[in-house]
């Protein structure tokens, strides 16, 4: 209900995200702005001055730079690594008045786990393909649950449950995951960075 709200608003952050994330093939996406008169840090990444953050993952270029023109303030300034022209054509004939819109396409952010099991002959013969594929369903948000998204902090504790459930002799001994070595409980993804997994990025040990 908040999105659809938000769709039918005007320059504020819930109105470019609800219409940014409505645009067909996006998967992902996340909003903010700096409203100061100064440069401002923000997930680890610098905003300019009066300026809005977008960063998307999927969709179309043109897509997503009309969705964004659409619901921004007059005289934002925008950051990013991606830009594309609007052109109004509403009520103008040619040459249409055109605009650069620019946002952020963030890169990968490959997220490493390493888990320990207690060994126990009662376990699945391939409950290291189970836990896995648990692990990924997980991330995703297959389980049901929250996946992980732009800018959001991933949890260990968040993978607990989907392991446990795979046989009733279960015991993790240990679950960390990181960006590059699994080493703590806990990752903040920057708003620059979309966090990915593969099967590769998951060592499951039996103790």
């Amino acid at each position: 209900r908040r999105q659809s709200v938000a769709l039918n608003a005007r320059g504020s952050i819930p109105a470019i995200y609800a219409n940014v994330a409505n645009v067909e093939g996006v998967i992902d996406a996340y909003v903010t702005e700096n409203d100061l008169s100064v440069p401002k840090t923000v997930g680890g990444v610098v905003l300019r001055p009066h300026s809005i953050w977008v960063a998307v993952t999927g969709g179309e270029a043109a897509d997503i730079a009309d969705a964004i023109w659409r619901k921004k303030s007059n005289g934002s300034d925008y950051n990013g690594n991606t830009s594309y022209t609007v052109e109004d054509k509403e009520g103008y004939a040619y040459p249409y008045p055109s605009y650069v819109v620019t946002w952020e396409t963030p890169a990968a952010l490959p997220v490493r786990f390493a888990v320990q099991l207690a060994d126990n002959p009662a376990l699945p013969s391939d409950i290291v393909a189970l836990t896995k594929q648990a692990i990924m369903d997980a991330f995703n948000g297959g389980d049901g649950g929250q996946r992980a998204r732009i800018g959001s902090t991933i949890y260990a504790s968040r993978f607990y449950a989907p392991i446990s459930v795979l046989s009733p002799v279960v015991s993790i001994l240990s679950l960390l995951l990181g960006s590059d070595t699994p080493s703590g409980a806990s990752l903040a993804v920057p708003i620059n960075r979309r966090p990915t997994i593969t099967a590769s990025d998951i060592a499951v040990t039996l103790i």
